[in-house]
């Protein structure tokens, strides 16, 4: 996946969900998850999979469990391995809709765009202000070649939230190749300015804005 692509939007909240949501039943996974949950914020990946792994054997049923391990996974490019784990988690708890995006993103990244539109669909159906999740569609979209399906979700995304630079950008990429340079030169500036060059992609974004405006002068 081009760089530009590749996803940030698992938050800190949404792994901390993890840890809330495990009852009293669950105390000896509490402390596993917390531990794997720690690991993750540590950029410890092998250890928050070993962690997932120890509270999945206490309880294969729980869903988030897979979810976390899957996140894990997904960060060591262990794409196989995680899609592996994010179905199980949808498989366990269907109104999950982390678990969906966790989904399409894999499926995202392994080029398997169509099954990634159908489980982020879920994913919106189950929450519609999910933003992260019209920007994954948004991707696939793309990657099929159909950018005007793609620049509605990317502005829908935008709409939620209007601070998610990587949406501008994307947007940038499909307006350009729809050869709507202006369009495409205030997505790409948007990006700039939201984000300067935290993703490292301000001097490609530079470089898009210029070649935008000498094809605007022709």
């Amino acid at each position: 996946m081009k760089k530009y692509f590749r996803l940030k939007f698992f938050s800190k909240i949404t792994v901390l969900l993890l840890i809330l949501s495990v009852n009293a039943g669950f105390a000896q996974q509490q402390g596993l998850i917390k531990s794997a949950y720690d690991a993750i914020i540590a950029r410890n990946y092998p250890l928050a999979v070993e962690n997932y792994s120890k509270a999945i054997s206490a309880q294969p049923n729980y869903g988030p469990a897979y979810y976390g391990r899957g996140l894990a996974y997904y960060y060591l490019k262990e794409f196989n391995k995680s899609l592996e784990d994010f179905s199980m988690s949808v498989k366990l708890d269907p109104t999950y809709p982390d678990a969906f995006y966790g989904l399409a993103i894999v499926q995202t990244e392994l080029g398997k765009y169509q099954e990634a539109i159908s489980n982020v669909t879920k994913a919106i159906e189950l929450n519609s202000k999910y933003s992260e999740a019209y920007y994954i569609r948004a991707t696939a979209n793309h990657f099929l070649k159909k950018d005007e399906l793609a620049i509605a979700d990317y502005s829908k995304a935008i709409e939620l939230n209007p601070k998610y630079g990587l949406s501008f950008y994307g947007r940038g990429v499909a307006n350009q190749l729809l050869g709507r340079k202006a369009e495409a030169i205030s997505d790409f500036e948007e990006y700039i300015r939201l984000n300067g060059n935290s993703d490292g992609m301000e001097a490609e974004a530079l470089r898009l804005i210029k070649v935008n405006k000498e094809e605007e002068e022709k």
